[in-house]
């Protein structure tokens, strides 16, 4: 679409003058989430398949008996906050692993976060 039909879902720049030089500050609308579960715990599976159709709207979500993909999208970056609140749901899992992909196109953020052996990594 043209560019103007954007607005305001890409991003919005916003420039400030501060003691005669200026600033740039970048506001993001939207991150793309692309996630990896596995789980041998069909209570946790459906726990994090209903906990993220709830807080987010799923896209090209596939899966099996114990494993899914999809995407969905969060405002500005990595939903740190939502995401914690979905773990804190879970029961004690030692074959969950989760990877989450964060990243907003043409802005040079891209962010991975890696649940294995019940602690998360962030790259």
């Amino acid at each position: 679409p043209p560019r103007s039909t954007l607005f305001p879902y890409t991003t919005l720049f916003r420039s400030l003058k501060a003691a005669g030089t200026q600033t740039c500050f970048t506001m993001a609308n939207i991150c793309i989430n692309r996630f990896y579960c596995s789980t041998d715990n069909e209570a946790n599976y459906e726990k994090i398949l209903y906990g993220l159709g709830d807080r987010f709207d799923l896209y090209d979500l596939d899966g099996r008996d114990n494993w899914m993909r999809g995407e969905f999208d969060s405002k500005w970056c990595y939903p740190e906050e939502a995401i914690a609140a979905m773990m804190k749901t879970l029961e004690k899992d030692p074959t969950l692993h989760i990877e989450i992909v964060s990243c907003e196109p043409g802005m040079q953020y891209l962010e991975a976060h890696i649940y294995d052996s019940g602690m998360w990594n962030s790259f």
